[in-house]
């Protein structure tokens, strides 16, 4: 029994010391979901794309859906889109 209360003793530590920061952070990640409109929008040129340009639109999409309401947070990703379409010649 000695090596179990160990391992409980060693891994509780581990939780309070850093495991549960990277809960925290891992259930904010989670919980954040791409808007079914914005998989929609983009599955046609998605393929074309760097992971560079992938990653921005993410970030892009995820903050302008966060700080304006959803409509314009479409308006203005259809707008990109297809300024990127345009350029990829889609």
């Amino acid at each position: 029994m000695g090596l179990m209360d160990s391992w409980e003793k060693w891994s509780w530590k581990q939780w309070l010391g850093w495991g549960s920061k990277l809960q925290s952070e891992y259930d904010k990640y989670r919980n954040l979901k791409t808007p079914d409109w914005y998989i929609d929008m983009t599955d046609n040129i998605w393929d074309h794309l760097s992971d560079k340009t992938k990653q921005f639109l993410n970030a892009f999409v995820m903050e302008t859906v966060k700080a304006f309401d959803e409509e314009f947070g479409k308006d203005l990703l259809d707008r990109v889109i297809k300024a990127i379409k345009k350029k990829l010649g889609l």
